[in-house]
């Protein structure tokens, strides 16, 4: 290891394997005979303070699970991961009811949990630099869920829900990543394998809360929570709000693909041209950049960046065999956040309305390839967006109201699930009002007999709305184009209608790089006329 900063490394390793042997993580025997022999490794990582500095150096020692053996190293690997939504749905109520959002971090968490099968793995390189010489034939035997094997997840849940059951939390059906204990004080828990939201009442019993769980395992009281999963969260007493948002995550990816210093643009995608399938004279572009691209962009869609849903969808499309003209609208999306790295999602202040408010979409055979229609549905609570979707159709739609219709399905399994989370938190969903701009589609939804010539034909997969409608599940009410959010998760808009159904779900685009102009035109430095023409609509 020759680097200026080896000796902090080092010091790295030698914590992480003082760290093992005090737990008694592995006992060392002779590899022998024995089954399966898996190898390890060293993973290291800088981890830094939410403004960039250096927070510490962090060695861990893993093993390479893809060298397990199924049936004989491993049985069960499933471990739930919490949904992003859910973890905005408890920011929302936590801004519409008071409460208070903190956070823990339970050290090394997996080895809190032991493992049902044997495993022998070789000793890491590197471990003679640290003092702990190994013959030639020795292993090790894990005691305990070494990070990198396949079953630690999965060990790892069972032993903290376990813990959790015995002070009185109980699992959702809909997340087995939330945890809920009733009382006088409720409570309510999100688990991101070792990281934990905690929801309480502020003061006393949030505090109480947060010693109860420390007593479990050893870790820390990370105090208010402001950054979980890449995504910096600020909660302001005085104003009664809360506010999420991927500003560094979205820094480090222009950094990452070179677009730090790039020239912003005021939309995602361009509004007046529509991106199609690769045909065989059209130039090719690098996919594995592409497509590291679309990915980065897919988890700022799936955070606090619903402005870019529509764009990520339509880029997904093509990552299969993308082409120049796509790698420029992947491009251009880049330079957009530019512009808006700093976008936030606002829960609470002027409104902490405690229910939850849909919004849907379609736009009928918008698909220039195969002409299948794309939905759109965005869900807010306390103002602010807490879920959304933009989604291609399965089938042509023969109809603007059959593809609507269509589309009111989408968003009503996604009303369903946040129902179910809302009970889990103790709060009932009750009936949920849901805005489509199509009134035939209403009617198809409100009254079964109707428009019979124009929805016989529609596979009956699709009217279980009806059924939830008249049960009271939805409310369908009509609400003018200009202003249903949803319509931005459908299509790519022009400057104005972008902006405008942004903050109509409390985001906050934070423009600094570009304004309105008296005629609607974005004042974005060095944009080229053919991009300049897309920002205008």
């Amino acid at each position: 290891m020759e680097r200026p900063d080896k000796e902090k490394w080092l010091e790295a390793m030698h914590v992480e394997v003082r760290s093992h042997i005090n737990r008694a993580t592995w006992r060392v025997v002779k590899a022998y005979g024995k089954a399966n022999l898996i190898s390890s490794k060293w993973v290291f990582v800088l981890k830094k303070n939410a403004d960039g500095s250096i927070q510490k150096y962090k060695a861990r020692l893993v093993a390479r699970g893809f060298t397990q053996v199924e049936g004989v190293d491993f049985d069960e690997t499933f471990a739930p991961t919490s949904r992003l939504q859910n973890m905005r749905l408890l920011c929302a109520m936590a801004a519409a009811l008071g409460l208070d959002i903190h956070q823990i971090d339970y050290k090394t968490a997996y080895l809190n949990a032991g493992l049902k099968n044997q495993i022998y793995m070789l000793p890491p390189d590197g471990m003679d630099l640290l003092g702990h010489d190994f013959l030639p034939d020795d292993a090790l035997e894990l005691m305990l869920a070494l990070y990198g094997l396949k079953q630690s997840g999965h060990e790892w849940h069972q032993v903290l829900k376990e813990a959790l059951s015995k002070i009185g939390f109980c699992p959702s059906n809909i997340d087995p990543t939330m945890f809920v204990r009733d009382g006088e004080a409720p409570a309510i828990l999100l688990v991101y394998v070792d990281d934990i939201l905690v929801l309480a009442p502020p003061g006393g019993a949030v505090e109480s809360l947060k010693k109860e769980l420390l007593t479990l395992f050893k870790g820390t009281d990370l105090e208010p929570a402001h950054h979980c999963l890449g995504i910096q969260i600020v909660q302001d007493k005085e104003k009664g709000t809360i506010t999420i948002d991927q500003e560094r995550y979205a820094e480090e990816v222009l950094a990452r693909f070179g677009f730090s210093t790039s020239n912003p643009t005021s939309t995602p995608l361009c509004s007046k041209k529509a991106l199609r399938k690769a045909t065989e004279g059209d130039l090719r572009c690098d996919p594995s950049i592409y497509r590291a691209i679309v990915g980065c962009l897919a988890y700022l869609a799936q955070g606090t960046r619903p402005d870019l849903a529509f764009a990520v969808s339509t880029l997904g499309k093509f990552s299969s065999d993308p082409t120049e003209e796509h790698m420029e609208a992947a491009k251009r999306v880049l330079r957009y956040i530019r512009g808006t790295a700093g976008a936030k999602l606002t829960f609470g202040g002027d409104r902490s309305e405690e229910e939850v408010e849909g919004y849907v979409d379609a736009d009928w055979a918008a698909d220039r390839d195969d002409r299948r229609s794309t939905s759109g549905f965005v869900y807010t609570m306390a103002g602010g967006a807490v879920s959304w979707g933009s989604r291609k159709q399965g089938a042509v739609a023969l109809s603007t109201a059959e593809a609507e219709y269509v589309a009111a399905g989408v968003a009503g399994r996604e009303a369903l699930l946040l129902g179910g989370a809302l009970a889990a938190a103790g709060k009932e969903l009750g009936t949920v009002t849901i805005n489509c701009d199509n009134q035939a589609a209403i009617q198809l939804v409100n009254n079964p007999g109707s428009h019979h010539d124009r929805s016989k034909h529609i596979d009956i997969v699709h009217h279980w709305i009806r059924d939830k409608a008249q049960q009271g599940a939805f409310a369908f009410q009509y609400v003018p184009t200009d202003l249903n959010p949803a319509d931005a998760f459908t299509k790519a808009l022009g400057q104005i209608k972008h902006r405008k159904h942004a903050e109509a779900i409390e985001m906050t685009l934070a423009l600094g790089a570009w304004s309105l102009g008296s005629e609607g035109v974005g004042n974005v430095d060095t944009v080229s006329g053919a991009e300049r023409g897309c920002e205008n609509r």
